[in-house]
């Protein structure tokens, strides 16, 4: 992960790992429990990591976790029913808030390619 990390443009490295805009675990649990509040769906890419992250976090700190199991999707198994799209680009920095907004957006054309709508068919 170091390593990584010191192979990524200073701009992005500082966002991610600086001091600006920072809140603390508690206010950041707080957010996102108030975010999950009505979610059906709760959508990562790659659930063994960022919800094994965040179960972990919330077990240390003895809060329960703001969702049910039924509840988490993972965008790669959705990704991978459709064939990749070569002219598919990423716009902006490589940075967690844009892998989000990129990852929202091709999950929300994947599903308008198989014709769900509302999470059906």
């Amino acid at each position: 992960t170091l390593e990584w990390w010191g192979k990524q443009d200073p701009k992005i490295r500082d966002e991610a790992l600086g001091d600006e805009n920072r809140v603390s675990v508690n206010e950041l649990l707080k957010q996102l429990n108030k975010f999950t509040v009505g979610c059906s769906e709760l959508w990562c890419q790659g659930p063994l990591f960022d919800y094994a992250i965040l179960q972990d976090i919330y077990r240390q700190l003895g809060y329960p976790v703001p969702w049910q199991y039924w509840q988490i999707r993972d965008s790669r198994t959705l990704f991978s029913l459709v064939p990749r799209d070569l002219n598919e680009k990423r716009t902006g920095l490589h940075n967690a808030l844009e892998d989000c907004y990129f990852q929202a957006k091709k999950v929300q054309r994947i599903y308008k390619q198989l014709g769900i709508k509302n999470g059906r068919y």
